[in-house]
Order: structure tokens, then sequence, then C-alpha cells
């Protein structure tokens, strides 16, 4: 299912148009990013957590030449045990 087809069903279900649909997932979207970017987490009880992974500045040796690797911020999921039940 891609977004298109995602927000037709949300819409169906929900009573809702097309176009308000497509508003609350964006700005649910930039509300997640936002919080991510200020560090903190997202929680949906039962969905999932939404959170940012911090790796350290590292140093590696590849053939002989050592490389540094920047440090840097990776968002992350963590799915819910209820999310997890009802896919399995």
């Amino acid at each position: 299912m891609n977004k298109t087809e995602f927000l037709k069903v949300l819409s169906l279900n929900s009573n809702l148009s097309v176009s308000s649909c497509k508003r609350v997932l964006e700005n649910t979207y930039s509300l997640i990013c936002e919080s991510l970017r200020k560090g903190q987490s997202v929680n949906f009880y039962g969905f999932g957590k939404f959170y940012v992974k911090s790796y350290k500045e590292r140093c590696i040796n590849n053939a002989g030449l050592r490389k540094i690797i920047p440090a840097k911020n990776i968002p992350s999921f963590k799915t819910g045990k209820i999310f997890k039940n009802v896919v399995n």
C-alpha cells in the first residue's frame, strides 16, 4: 500500500476528505521529525516508539588507510508489543 492508497482508505474509514487526511498525515510526519530533531522520542502505546540513536565518532583502518567516521544521529523505530502481535 502506498501513501495515496493509504489516504483513500483512511478517508473512507474516518468520513473525512482525502485532503484533510493528507494534512493530518503530513502534520504527523512534521511533528515526529521535529521531536526527533530536538532529541525527544515519540511513543504511540502499542504501536511503537520513534527515537534517535547517536553514534560516536570512530576511527577505522581499511587496507592500511586510517579513516575517521564522524559522529551521527540516526532515526530509529522500535515496534510495540501489540503491533508485533497483530502482525504475527
